[in-house]
């Protein structure tokens, strides 16, 4: 009798890229002062890294920090596109595709324009693509890959995979202590896509997961610092610490990047509860009647909140209803300010 073993092939080992465009020209271009001291980084492409096999190298390159290397070795590229960079996003992918490595665009603007994306690129992703995009790295492996990848439906968030912070630049941004907890907005405000991109009513991660998840990023982010104080000078560390303790430095604050984190209010007071024994600062983004409610307020503070980030849009009433924001009340917009500030 013959025994035939078998043994498995390890997959031929890849390399994604991954970049955010950003128009060097751009008006509103940040300096790396103004950048470390109000910017936070998007988690789309650290989303998508999470979802790609582990036998892919990735590499994502934020222009809005460093030109876009389009020389890079790289058997596939991503590009996530927003309406307002769509342009420079064309012109990067072409720059690619003449050095002959696939393109794949994703986000906001090829989901609502992919006629017009597809000219410009490989394959599209529209929608949210956590569940298609695994599916698009399989068939490019297999010598198949389709124009058009669709969302079926939401992806799950329980279980969800933590976003690769990681693979971001560091000493970049104000903090690449980032997450999420909630998707969705059951507001239909005029000039906004999240309702229609993410749905019309909110999905929420599993706070436990949540919180799993920053304690992760926050031990990890502690150690990347305490190496970086090893690696200079006693005048260097002091400078860290310093910076540390007044918040000014990367490691110092958690943003939750949710489109309308205050969703829910019960969600919420799990949530922040969870929050305080991390002793951590954060911020977030909020509506701004989120300063009515004085015990919710006094829990964020509580729990940790130092920021909030919310869209006023316009002290006109009539503005404020033709852009289907009538929630937002101009009459009240001092005395919410105000509850932020007293806490």
């Amino acid at each position: 009798m013959q025994i035939v073993r078998l043994t498995q092939t390890a997959p031929k080992r890849r390399k994604l890229l991954l970049v955010d465009p950003y128009p060097r020209e751009n008006p509103y271009h940040l300096g790396p002062s103004e950048r470390k001291a109000i910017w936070f980084p998007k988690l789309s492409l650290p989303a998508i890294a999470a979802y790609t096999p582990e036998h892919w190298d990735v590499e994502i390159q934020d222009e809005s920090v460093r030109a876009i290397d389009l020389e890079y070795t790289a058997d596939l590229v991503g590009i996530s596109v927003m309406t307002c960079y769509a342009p420079r996003a064309y012109q990067l992918a072409a720059e690619f595709r003449k050095r002959r490595v696939p393109v794949v665009l994703g986000g906001v603007h090829p989901t609502y324009c992919p006629d017009e994306a597809l000219q410009h690129c490989d394959a599209i992703v529209t929608g949210e693509a956590e569940d298609s995009w695994p599916r698009l790295v399989a068939d490019f492996e297999a010598g198949r890959m389709q124009r058009h990848y669709k969302m079926e439906k939401f992806p799950a968030l329980e279980n969800y995979k933590p976003p690769r912070v990681e693979l971001l630049s560091d000493d970049a941004y104000m903090t690449r202590m980032c997450t999420f907890t909630t998707r969705g907005c059951h507001f239909d405000c005029e000039f906004c896509s999240v309702s229609p991109f993410n749905g019309k009513s909110t999905r929420r991660r599993p706070v436990p997961e949540v919180i799993a998840e920053m304690t992760r990023v926050k031990q990890w982010v502690a150690a990347e610092l305490v190496a970086r104080m090893g690696k200079g000078s006693m005048w260097d560390a002091l400078k860290i610490m310093a910076k540390l303790r007044m918040g000014i430095v990367d490691g110092s604050i958690f943003a939750f990047v949710d489109d309308l984190h205050n969703s829910n209010r019960a969600y919420c007071r799990e949530l922040w509860a969870a929050l305080k024994p991390l002793n951590i600062k954060w911020g977030c983004q909020s509506t701004l009647f989120l300063g009515d409610d004085e015990e919710m307020v006094k829990l964020a503070a509580e729990s940790g909140c130092v920021s909030v980030f919310v869209g006023m849009e316009s002290i006109f009433e009539e503005s404020l209803g033709e852009t289907h924001k009538p929630f937002n009340r101009v009459k009240k917009f001092e005395e919410e300010i105000k509850m932020f500030h007293d806490h």
